[in-house]
Protein backbone atom coordinates (compact mmCIF):
# COMPACT_ATOMS: atom_id res chain seq x y z
CA UNK A 1 0.00 0.00 0.00
CA UNK A 2 1.37 3.84 -1.20
CA UNK A 3 2.23 5.61 1.93
CA UNK A 4 -0.30 8.42 2.95
CA UNK A 5 1.97 10.93 4.21
CA UNK A 6 5.04 9.64 2.22
CA UNK A 7 8.79 11.40 3.23
CA UNK A 8 9.65 14.91 1.70
CA UNK A 9 12.87 14.72 -0.05
CA UNK A 10 16.02 16.29 2.00
CA UNK A 11 16.92 19.60 0.81
CA UNK A 12 19.78 21.59 2.26
CA UNK A 13 20.58 25.29 1.04
CA UNK A 14 24.06 24.77 -0.24
CA UNK A 15 24.04 21.94 -2.64
CA UNK A 16 27.66 22.01 -2.43
CA UNK A 17 28.10 21.68 1.37
CA UNK A 18 27.33 18.44 3.42
CA UNK A 19 24.98 19.65 6.07
CA UNK A 20 24.00 17.52 9.34
CA UNK A 21 20.42 16.28 8.62
CA UNK A 22 17.51 16.73 11.35
CA UNK A 23 14.60 14.26 11.49
CA UNK A 24 11.57 16.09 12.91
CA UNK A 25 8.93 14.07 13.87
CA UNK A 26 5.64 15.56 14.36
CA UNK A 27 1.76 14.77 13.27
CA UNK A 28 0.96 18.39 12.78
CA UNK A 29 1.65 19.53 9.21
CA UNK A 30 2.16 23.15 10.07
CA UNK A 31 4.57 22.23 12.80
CA UNK A 32 7.09 20.48 10.51
CA UNK A 33 6.68 22.87 7.78
CA UNK A 34 7.65 25.97 10.71
CA UNK A 35 10.69 23.75 11.75
CA UNK A 36 11.80 22.69 8.39
CA UNK A 37 11.67 26.50 7.63
CA UNK A 38 13.44 27.22 10.80
CA UNK A 39 16.48 23.95 9.95
CA UNK A 40 16.83 24.73 6.31
CA UNK A 41 17.52 28.55 7.21
CA UNK A 42 21.78 27.69 8.80
CA UNK A 43 21.52 24.70 6.13
CA UNK A 44 20.67 22.00 7.94
CA UNK A 45 19.14 19.18 5.85
CA UNK A 46 15.82 18.17 7.10
CA UNK A 47 13.46 14.62 6.97
CA UNK A 48 9.98 15.05 8.02
CA UNK A 49 7.88 11.99 9.35
CA UNK A 50 4.48 12.15 10.73
CA UNK A 51 4.74 8.71 12.59
CA UNK A 52 7.13 5.95 13.60
CA UNK A 53 6.76 3.96 10.71
CA UNK A 54 8.24 7.32 8.37
CA UNK A 55 10.69 8.27 11.50
CA UNK A 56 12.26 5.07 10.76
CA UNK A 57 12.25 5.01 6.88
CA UNK A 58 14.00 8.45 7.21
CA UNK A 59 16.83 6.40 9.33
CA UNK A 60 16.83 3.99 6.31
CA UNK A 61 17.14 6.70 3.89
CA UNK A 62 19.47 8.72 5.23
CA UNK A 63 22.40 9.19 8.30
CA UNK A 64 20.51 11.83 10.77
CA UNK A 65 22.38 13.29 13.05
CA UNK A 66 19.61 14.81 15.49
CA UNK A 67 16.20 13.95 15.93
CA UNK A 68 13.22 16.44 16.67
CA UNK A 69 10.43 13.73 18.13
CA UNK A 70 6.74 15.42 19.42
CA UNK A 71 5.74 14.04 22.46
CA UNK A 72 2.19 13.11 21.64
CA UNK A 73 2.12 11.85 17.74
CA UNK A 74 -2.22 10.69 17.41
CA UNK A 75 -2.31 7.33 19.01
CA UNK A 76 1.51 7.02 19.51
CA UNK A 77 3.84 7.99 22.56
CA UNK A 78 6.33 10.34 21.59
CA UNK A 79 8.80 8.79 24.40
CA UNK A 80 8.36 5.15 23.23
CA UNK A 81 9.50 6.18 19.78
CA UNK A 82 12.13 7.82 21.14
CA UNK A 83 13.50 4.71 22.65
CA UNK A 84 12.84 2.43 19.64
CA UNK A 85 15.32 5.50 17.61
CA UNK A 86 18.02 5.05 20.00
CA UNK A 87 17.98 1.65 20.08
CA UNK A 88 18.91 1.70 16.96
CA UNK A 89 21.01 4.36 17.28
CA UNK A 90 22.30 5.32 20.84
CA UNK A 91 24.33 7.99 19.68
CA UNK A 92 21.50 9.95 18.27
CA UNK A 93 20.39 13.19 19.81
CA UNK A 94 16.48 13.32 20.14
CA UNK A 95 14.89 16.74 21.50
CA UNK A 96 11.39 16.20 22.92
CA UNK A 97 8.75 18.71 21.73
CA UNK A 98 5.46 18.99 23.94
CA UNK A 99 2.61 21.40 23.99
CA UNK A 100 2.19 20.01 28.25
CA UNK A 101 5.21 20.39 29.93
CA UNK A 102 5.71 19.61 33.61
CA UNK A 103 8.49 19.22 35.60
CA UNK A 104 7.98 15.19 36.32
CA UNK A 105 7.52 14.40 32.53
CA UNK A 106 10.69 16.40 31.58
CA UNK A 107 12.74 14.50 34.11
CA UNK A 108 10.99 11.30 32.62
CA UNK A 109 12.10 12.09 29.64
CA UNK A 110 16.02 13.05 29.96
CA UNK A 111 15.87 9.83 32.27
CA UNK A 112 15.09 8.15 29.17
CA UNK A 113 17.33 9.04 26.91
CA UNK A 114 16.70 12.90 25.68
CA UNK A 115 19.09 15.03 25.06
CA UNK A 116 16.94 18.16 25.41
CA UNK A 117 12.95 19.20 26.16
CA UNK A 118 11.37 22.06 24.51
CA UNK A 119 8.42 23.33 25.42
CA UNK A 120 5.12 24.75 23.06
CA UNK A 121 4.83 27.25 21.18
CA UNK A 122 8.54 26.46 20.27
CA UNK A 123 11.54 29.32 20.66
CA UNK A 124 13.09 29.06 17.27
CA UNK A 125 16.18 30.34 18.55
CA UNK A 126 16.21 28.22 21.78
CA UNK A 127 15.83 25.36 19.37
CA UNK A 128 18.16 26.19 16.85
CA UNK A 129 20.81 26.77 20.00
CA UNK A 130 19.78 22.99 21.05
CA UNK A 131 20.35 21.89 17.94
CA UNK A 132 23.85 22.68 17.34
CA UNK A 133 24.56 21.52 21.18
CA UNK A 134 23.41 18.42 19.70
CA UNK A 135 25.35 18.45 17.08
CA UNK A 136 28.54 19.73 18.98
CA UNK A 137 27.99 16.56 21.76
CA UNK A 138 27.58 14.01 19.01
CA UNK A 139 30.24 15.15 16.38
CA UNK A 140 32.85 14.97 19.82
CA UNK A 141 31.31 11.16 20.85
CA UNK A 142 31.93 10.19 16.95
CA UNK A 143 35.26 12.15 17.01
CA UNK A 144 37.17 9.86 19.71
CA UNK A 145 34.93 6.64 19.16
CA UNK A 146 37.61 5.13 17.95
CA UNK A 147 39.44 5.72 20.70
CA UNK A 148 37.16 5.20 23.69
CA UNK A 149 36.01 1.87 21.79
CA UNK A 150 39.74 0.73 21.88
CA UNK A 151 39.95 0.50 25.53
CA UNK A 152 39.56 -2.63 27.06
CA UNK A 153 37.54 -2.17 30.02
CA UNK A 154 38.42 -4.57 32.48
CA UNK A 155 39.23 -4.63 36.41
CA UNK A 156 42.22 -2.57 35.54
CA UNK A 157 41.17 0.20 33.48
CA UNK A 158 37.25 0.92 34.44
CA UNK A 159 35.34 3.58 33.02
CA UNK A 160 38.81 4.69 31.14
CA UNK A 161 37.79 7.65 28.58
CA UNK A 162 39.40 10.43 26.70
CA UNK A 163 37.10 13.41 26.98
CA UNK A 164 37.83 17.06 25.18
CA UNK A 165 36.76 18.61 21.80
CA UNK A 166 39.30 21.70 21.97
CA UNK A 167 41.80 21.88 19.51
CA UNK A 168 44.93 20.66 21.42
CA UNK A 169 43.00 17.44 22.37
CA UNK A 170 42.11 17.06 18.59
CA UNK A 171 45.93 17.22 18.04
CA UNK A 172 46.96 14.78 21.25
CA UNK A 173 44.30 12.09 19.39
CA UNK A 174 45.70 12.47 15.71
CA UNK A 175 49.00 12.26 17.29
CA UNK A 176 47.90 9.02 19.37
CA UNK A 177 46.58 7.71 16.02
CA UNK A 178 49.66 8.78 14.27
CA UNK A 179 52.14 7.24 17.06
CA UNK A 180 50.51 3.82 18.07
CA UNK A 181 51.04 1.39 14.81
CA UNK A 182 54.72 2.56 15.45
CA UNK A 183 57.18 0.29 17.98
CA UNK A 184 58.82 3.81 18.57
CA UNK A 185 59.43 5.30 22.47
CA UNK A 186 56.77 7.79 22.83
CA UNK A 187 57.26 10.85 25.71
CA UNK A 188 54.21 12.43 26.78
CA UNK A 189 54.35 16.26 28.38
CA UNK A 190 51.95 17.16 30.48
CA UNK A 191 51.47 18.80 34.21
CA UNK A 192 50.33 16.17 37.00
CA UNK A 193 47.16 15.41 36.62
CA UNK A 194 46.45 15.66 32.71
CA UNK A 195 46.07 12.40 31.77
CA UNK A 196 49.17 11.19 30.75
CA UNK A 197 48.50 7.93 31.44
CA UNK A 198 45.41 7.52 29.75
CA UNK A 199 47.42 8.74 26.62
CA UNK A 200 50.10 5.92 27.27
CA UNK A 201 47.27 3.28 27.24
CA UNK A 202 45.47 4.37 24.25
CA UNK A 203 48.58 4.14 22.34
CA UNK A 204 49.28 0.60 24.10
CA UNK A 205 45.49 -0.34 23.08
CA UNK A 206 45.73 0.77 19.52
CA UNK A 207 49.03 -0.83 18.73
CA UNK A 208 49.47 -4.50 17.87
CA UNK A 209 50.77 -4.89 21.09
CA UNK A 210 47.12 -3.98 22.39
CA UNK A 211 46.39 -7.94 23.67
CA UNK A 212 49.70 -8.20 25.70
CA UNK A 213 50.27 -6.72 28.98
CA UNK A 214 50.37 -2.79 29.76
CA UNK A 215 52.73 -2.22 32.94
CA UNK A 216 52.56 1.66 34.26
CA UNK A 217 55.14 2.58 37.01
CA UNK A 218 55.44 5.70 39.04
CA UNK A 219 59.01 6.00 39.20
CA UNK A 220 58.78 8.89 42.12
CA UNK A 221 57.45 6.30 44.31
CA UNK A 222 59.79 3.66 44.20
CA UNK A 223 63.47 4.41 45.73
CA UNK A 224 66.57 4.70 43.41
CA UNK A 225 68.28 1.90 44.99
CA UNK A 226 64.95 -0.42 44.31
CA UNK A 227 64.02 1.49 40.66
CA UNK A 228 66.38 -1.02 38.65
CA UNK A 229 65.65 -4.26 40.57
CA UNK A 230 61.68 -3.63 40.27
CA UNK A 231 62.01 -3.06 36.50
CA UNK A 232 64.77 -5.49 35.35
CA UNK A 233 64.19 -8.02 38.34
CA UNK A 234 67.30 -9.80 40.89
CA UNK A 235 68.61 -12.95 41.14
CA UNK A 236 68.43 -14.22 44.68
CA UNK A 237 71.34 -12.52 47.09
CA UNK A 238 71.97 -9.64 44.72
CA UNK A 239 71.31 -7.33 47.68
CA UNK A 240 70.11 -7.63 51.46
CA UNK A 241 66.83 -8.78 51.25
CA UNK A 242 66.79 -10.87 48.17
CA UNK A 243 65.83 -13.94 49.66
CA UNK A 244 64.62 -14.91 46.21
CA UNK A 245 64.85 -14.55 42.50
CA UNK A 246 62.16 -11.62 40.74
CA UNK A 247 61.57 -11.58 37.30
CA UNK A 248 60.91 -7.87 37.29
CA UNK A 249 58.22 -5.36 35.80
CA UNK A 250 59.84 -5.47 32.08
CA UNK A 251 59.61 -9.07 32.17
CA UNK A 252 56.01 -9.46 32.99
CA UNK A 253 55.06 -6.93 30.19
CA UNK A 254 56.87 -9.35 27.59
CA UNK A 255 55.04 -8.76 24.49
CA UNK A 256 53.47 -5.48 25.57
CA UNK A 257 54.26 -1.66 26.86
CA UNK A 258 55.90 -0.69 29.96
CA UNK A 259 54.99 3.36 30.59
CA UNK A 260 57.32 4.95 33.03
CA UNK A 261 55.79 7.98 34.81
CA UNK A 262 57.91 10.50 36.21
CA UNK A 263 61.12 9.94 34.34
CA UNK A 264 62.06 13.05 35.07
CA UNK A 265 62.40 11.76 38.93
CA UNK A 266 65.06 8.45 37.94
CA UNK A 267 68.53 8.45 38.96
CA UNK A 268 72.04 8.92 37.06
CA UNK A 269 72.72 4.75 37.31
CA UNK A 270 68.61 4.12 36.64
CA UNK A 271 69.06 6.34 33.24
CA UNK A 272 71.99 4.58 32.46
CA UNK A 273 70.33 0.99 33.17
CA UNK A 274 67.37 2.59 30.65
CA UNK A 275 69.34 3.69 27.60
CA UNK A 276 71.21 0.43 27.83
CA UNK A 277 67.58 -1.06 27.23
CA UNK A 278 66.75 0.63 24.65
CA UNK A 279 69.79 0.47 22.79
CA UNK A 280 70.24 -3.37 23.05
CA UNK A 281 66.76 -4.27 24.16
CA UNK A 282 67.80 -7.16 26.70
CA UNK A 283 67.29 -7.35 30.06
CA UNK A 284 70.19 -7.60 32.79
CA UNK A 285 68.39 -8.60 36.03
CA UNK A 286 70.43 -6.76 39.07
CA UNK A 287 73.11 -9.62 40.15
CA UNK A 288 72.59 -11.72 37.20
CA UNK A 289 75.78 -12.66 34.55
CA UNK A 290 74.01 -12.87 31.68
CA UNK A 291 71.35 -11.14 29.69
CA UNK A 292 68.24 -11.61 28.10
CA UNK A 293 66.13 -10.54 25.15
CA UNK A 294 63.12 -8.72 26.26
CA UNK A 295 59.93 -7.33 23.37
CA UNK A 296 59.05 -4.62 25.39
CA UNK A 297 57.61 -0.89 24.21
CA UNK A 298 58.78 1.60 26.59
CA UNK A 299 56.12 4.86 27.08
CA UNK A 300 57.70 7.72 29.12
CA UNK A 301 56.02 10.80 30.93
CA UNK A 302 57.26 13.58 32.54
CA UNK A 303 55.60 16.77 34.18
CA UNK A 304 59.03 18.97 33.07
CA UNK A 305 60.86 19.91 29.65
CA UNK A 306 63.42 17.48 29.62
CA UNK A 307 65.82 19.52 27.16
CA UNK A 308 65.64 21.90 30.27
CA UNK A 309 66.42 19.20 32.68
CA UNK A 310 69.67 17.65 30.08
CA UNK A 311 70.78 21.55 30.33
CA UNK A 312 70.50 21.43 34.07
CA UNK A 313 72.34 18.29 34.44
CA UNK A 314 69.42 16.10 35.96
CA UNK A 315 69.03 14.10 32.74
CA UNK A 316 71.12 12.17 30.12
CA UNK A 317 71.71 13.95 26.94
CA UNK A 318 72.00 10.69 25.50
CA UNK A 319 68.48 9.34 26.74
CA UNK A 320 66.77 12.43 26.14
CA UNK A 321 67.31 11.68 22.06
CA UNK A 322 66.41 8.06 23.25
CA UNK A 323 63.32 8.72 24.54
CA UNK A 324 62.00 12.02 22.71
CA UNK A 325 61.30 10.40 19.16
CA UNK A 326 57.34 10.90 19.36
CA UNK A 327 56.19 13.56 21.66
CA UNK A 328 52.87 14.19 22.48
CA UNK A 329 51.88 17.45 24.74
CA UNK A 330 48.93 17.91 27.07
CA UNK A 331 48.10 21.22 27.76
CA UNK A 332 46.45 22.23 31.69
CA UNK A 333 43.40 22.57 31.95
CA UNK A 334 42.95 25.65 32.61
CA UNK A 335 43.99 26.28 28.72
CA UNK A 336 41.30 24.10 27.28
CA UNK A 337 38.69 25.70 29.33
CA UNK A 338 36.11 24.57 26.62
CA UNK A 339 36.82 20.65 27.73
CA UNK A 340 35.79 21.44 31.35
CA UNK A 341 32.22 20.97 30.98
CA UNK A 342 32.65 18.00 29.25
CA UNK A 343 34.67 16.48 31.67
CA UNK A 344 32.77 17.09 34.59
CA UNK A 345 29.17 15.97 33.21
CA UNK A 346 31.66 12.75 32.38
CA UNK A 347 32.81 12.13 35.96
CA UNK A 348 29.05 12.81 37.02
CA UNK A 349 27.40 10.11 34.95
CA UNK A 350 29.73 8.00 35.99
CA UNK A 351 29.71 8.08 39.60
CA UNK A 352 26.51 9.37 39.63
CA UNK A 353 25.98 5.16 38.63
CA UNK A 354 28.66 4.04 40.71
CA UNK A 355 26.82 5.51 43.67
CA UNK A 356 23.35 4.70 42.61
CA UNK A 357 22.25 8.17 42.28
CA UNK A 358 19.87 10.15 39.89
CA UNK A 359 21.72 13.86 39.56
CA UNK A 360 20.12 16.07 37.19
CA UNK A 361 22.99 18.17 36.83
CA UNK A 362 25.19 21.23 37.23
CA UNK A 363 22.86 24.48 38.42
CA UNK A 364 24.12 27.56 36.03
CA UNK A 365 26.18 28.89 39.32
CA UNK A 366 28.41 25.62 39.60
CA UNK A 367 29.45 25.68 35.63
CA UNK A 368 30.31 29.40 36.19
CA UNK A 369 31.98 28.70 38.85
CA UNK A 370 33.96 25.52 37.64
CA UNK A 371 34.78 27.47 34.26
CA UNK A 372 36.28 30.31 36.12
CA UNK A 373 38.03 27.53 38.66
CA UNK A 374 42.12 27.71 37.40
CA UNK A 375 42.63 23.83 37.95
CA UNK A 376 46.08 23.26 39.91
CA UNK A 377 44.98 19.96 39.70
CA UNK A 378 43.59 20.01 36.24
CA UNK A 379 41.33 16.71 35.38
CA UNK A 380 42.21 14.97 38.24
CA UNK A 381 41.25 18.10 40.75
CA UNK A 382 38.08 18.07 38.79
CA UNK A 383 37.52 14.38 38.84
CA UNK A 384 37.75 14.21 42.70
CA UNK A 385 35.55 17.19 42.98
CA UNK A 386 32.84 15.90 40.84
CA UNK A 387 32.93 12.70 42.81
CA UNK A 388 33.07 14.23 46.59
CA UNK A 389 30.07 16.13 45.11
CA UNK A 390 28.23 12.95 43.50
CA UNK A 391 28.83 11.12 47.21
CA UNK A 392 27.50 14.48 49.54
CA UNK A 393 25.54 17.04 47.74
CA UNK A 394 22.02 16.84 49.55
CA UNK A 395 19.77 17.80 46.17
CA UNK A 396 19.96 16.18 42.32
CA UNK A 397 21.43 19.55 41.11
CA UNK A 398 24.91 20.43 41.82
CA UNK A 399 25.92 23.84 43.19
CA UNK A 400 28.94 25.44 44.12
CA UNK A 401 29.24 24.89 47.70
CA UNK A 402 29.20 21.05 46.90
CA UNK A 403 32.02 21.26 44.41
CA UNK A 404 34.55 24.02 46.08
CA UNK A 405 32.62 23.29 49.79
CA UNK A 406 34.64 22.36 53.14
CA UNK A 407 37.53 19.90 53.05
CA UNK A 408 36.32 16.73 53.73
CA UNK A 409 38.12 16.06 57.45
CA UNK A 410 36.82 20.01 58.30
CA UNK A 411 34.47 20.23 60.97
CA UNK A 412 31.67 22.10 58.57
CA UNK A 413 31.86 19.20 57.18
CA UNK A 414 31.71 16.67 59.38
CA UNK A 415 28.14 18.75 60.53
CA UNK A 416 27.33 18.80 56.87
CA UNK A 417 27.16 14.97 56.26
CA UNK A 418 25.17 14.41 59.73
CA UNK A 419 22.61 16.72 58.64
CA UNK A 420 21.90 14.63 55.42
CA UNK A 421 22.83 11.55 57.03
CA UNK A 422 19.30 10.47 56.45
CA UNK A 423 19.68 9.87 52.53
CA UNK A 424 21.60 6.71 53.86
CA UNK A 425 18.73 5.71 56.29
CA UNK A 426 19.87 6.93 59.71
CA UNK A 427 17.34 8.42 61.97
CA UNK A 428 19.04 11.36 62.59
CA UNK A 429 16.93 13.18 60.24
CA UNK A 430 16.82 17.14 59.75
CA UNK A 431 14.00 19.49 60.92
CA UNK A 432 10.67 19.64 59.13
CA UNK A 433 11.58 23.36 58.34
CA UNK A 434 15.05 22.12 56.58
CA UNK A 435 13.55 19.38 55.09
CA UNK A 436 11.08 21.77 53.27
CA UNK A 437 13.21 24.38 52.59
CA UNK A 438 14.88 21.68 50.79
CA UNK A 439 12.70 20.59 48.71
CA UNK A 440 11.38 24.08 47.69
CA UNK A 441 14.49 25.10 46.21
CA UNK A 442 15.44 21.64 44.90
CA UNK A 443 11.76 22.19 43.17
CA UNK A 444 12.52 25.69 41.89
CA UNK A 445 15.58 24.67 40.93
CA UNK A 446 14.05 22.25 38.52
CA UNK A 447 10.96 24.45 37.68
CA UNK A 448 13.54 26.82 36.28
CA UNK A 449 15.41 24.72 34.44
CA UNK A 450 12.76 23.17 33.22
CA UNK A 451 11.39 26.93 31.71
CA UNK A 452 14.50 28.25 31.27
CA UNK A 453 14.62 31.30 34.08
CA UNK A 454 11.36 32.02 32.05
CA UNK A 455 9.62 33.12 35.66
CA UNK A 456 6.06 33.76 33.37
CA UNK A 457 6.13 29.78 32.03
CA UNK A 458 7.50 29.13 36.05
CA UNK A 459 4.86 30.97 37.35
CA UNK A 460 1.92 29.66 35.57
CA UNK A 461 3.38 25.92 35.74
CA UNK A 462 3.62 26.32 39.73
CA UNK A 463 0.18 27.63 39.83
CA UNK A 464 1.21 30.78 41.67
CA UNK A 465 1.24 34.53 41.03
CA UNK A 466 4.90 35.90 39.33
CA UNK A 467 5.01 37.95 42.67
CA UNK A 468 4.70 35.09 44.76
CA UNK A 469 7.94 33.17 42.83
CA UNK A 470 10.13 36.10 42.69
CA UNK A 471 9.57 35.93 46.77
CA UNK A 472 10.17 32.28 47.24
CA UNK A 473 13.33 32.90 44.54
CA UNK A 474 14.67 35.72 46.84
CA UNK A 475 14.23 33.74 49.92
CA UNK A 476 16.38 31.10 48.36
CA UNK A 477 19.17 33.21 46.95
CA UNK A 478 18.28 32.22 43.18
CA UNK A 479 18.10 34.02 40.46
CA UNK A 480 16.42 34.05 36.63
CA UNK A 481 19.37 34.58 35.14
CA UNK A 482 20.91 31.54 36.35
CA UNK A 483 18.94 29.13 33.97
CA UNK A 484 19.42 31.24 30.82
Amino acid sequence: MKDPYPLDHPTRSDPGKVSACVLVVDDEDGMRSALRQALEGPGYRVLEARNGRQAFNALDSYPVDVAIVDMMLGAENGLALMEQLLARDNLLPVIILTAHASIRTAISAVRRGAYGYLTKPIDLEVLLREVERALERRGLVEEISMLNLAFRRDDHTPGLQLVGRSPVMQAVYRSIVRVAPTDATVTVYGESGTGKECVARAIHTLSPRGSHPFVAVSCGAIPDTLLESELFGHVRGAFTGATEARPGLFREAEGGTVFLDEIDNTSPPFQVALLRFLQERRIRPVGAESSKRSNVRVIVASACDLRKACEDGTFRKDLFFRVHVLPIFLAPLRERRGDIMLLAEHFLRRYALEEGREMVGFHQSAIRRLEAHTWPGNVRELENRVKRAVVLAPFQVIYPQDLFGEDLDSPGMDARRSSWRHRTGSSNLPSFREARAAFEREYLTRLLTLTRGNISEAARMAGRYRADLYAMLHKHGLSPDDFR
